[in-house]
């Protein structure tokens, strides 16, 4: 782990309904190397849209952190490591959903 960078993952707001997983996505070793050059941080808010299978199907940033890498990194790591929980229609079959969050990129005091 990298002790130049810190991320920190913060469920503060979603739309997510109770069959969404809250878990942590990105490490310290993800922090972008561009935005940590010229000290970068900030609250990269996204929505991702979760497939049938609980997989995300696309992403995309709401709110900058401020830093396209962040924004970047962002949806990537959501991409490749987000999993849920699949929501169900009236008749138990899963259906596709909308979830809601943000990353708290933050470079270590």
């Amino acid at each position: 782990m990298n002790p130049a960078a810190c991320i920190v993952a913060v469920v503060t707001f979603s739309l997510m309904p109770t069959f969404a997983m809250a878990q942590r996505w990105e490490t310290n070793d993800d922090y972008p190397d561009a935005a940590r050059r010229v000290g970068a941080q900030g609250d990269a808010e996204f929505s991702v849209l979760v497939g049938t299978d609980g997989k995300p199907k696309e992403c995309r940033v709401t709110k900058s952190a401020g830093h396209p890498a962040l924004d970047t990194a962002t949806c990537d790591l959501i991409m490749r490591r987000a999993r849920f929980n699949p929501a169900k229609d009236e008749s138990g079959k899963p259906k596709e959903f909308y979830y809601a969050n943000r990353v708290r990129w933050r470079m270590p005091d």
